[in-house]
């Protein structure tokens, strides 16, 4: 994905970007017993081990395989136990996190990376539209059926087809076609279009009052699905 120079910022009153899991109020740990499924929980209070999910037990061996692959490559890596936890939650949400990623090279920056290194350097203050508290307390309202589709269209043969594609409308800034990619998986229309209210609409809406506050020089690429772009 073509990535911006660090100097668009220099001279910018602000950079604005949605949210940042190190800037502002971040959700509270919640215990085991409220993220695990109710089998693993059991599991691990009288065997010491945790058994999978209910939905993590329509993985396949290559469904396995290929979610453990980008765990190998993120920085920090995610081992084999941490992915053993992701496979006994409640929700499939942590492990389509994990499987919409992609392998980078070391050091290589996403694109708010690139922004907010930028931002230090000049002195440019960094501003967020959304507090991850609101972001996790949108995400835990999307149907978990929707995650464990996104899980399996994440980690579908062809969903590499579907994210070079959309690197490719990223990059000539056709988000309409952006969207149009990752809804072609879903087999229920409507799925795709709860997920766009929830997780696309309903946070725009909430960006209209900190966007008003004043006029902005920069922000960072729209809200995508996480299983299409990592």
């Amino acid at each position: 994905m073509r990535q911006p120079l660090p100097a668009v910022l220099h001279g910018r009153a602000r950079l604005v970007i949605e949210s940042s899991v190190t800037q502002g109020p971040q959700p509270p740990q919640a215990s085991l017993r409220v993220v695990l499924a109710r089998n693993s929980y059991t599991s691990l209070l009288k065997q010491g081990q945790l058994e999978r999910a209910p939905w993590a037990n329509a993985l396949s061996d290559d469904n396995l395989a290929r979610l453990r692959h980008p765990g190998k490559c993120t920085r920090p890596a995610v081992n084999s136990a941490g992915i053993d936890v992701m496979l006994a939650m409640k929700s499939a949400a942590g492990a389509l996190s994990l499987a919409a990623r992609r392998c980078a090279a070391s050091g290589q920056l996403s694109r708010d990376g690139i922004f907010v290194q930028a931002a230090n350097r000049y002195g440019v203050p960094v501003e967020t539209l959304e507090t991850q508290v609101a972001v996790d307390t949108q995400s835990k309202t999307v149907p978990d059926r929707i995650y464990e589709k996104q899980l399996h269209m994440a980690l579908d043969p062809d969903a590499e087809r579907g994210y070079l594609a959309t690197v490719s409308e990223v990059n000539r800034g056709d988000y309409d076609a952006v969207l149009d990619e990752q809804n072609k998986g879903y087999s229920d229309p409507a799925d795709a279009a709860t997920f766009y209210r929830i997780m696309v609409e309903t946070g725009n809406r909430a960006w209209i009052a900190p966007l008003t506050k004043g006029t902005h020089s920069c922000w960072s690429v729209p809200h995508t699905s996480p299983a299409a772009l990592a």
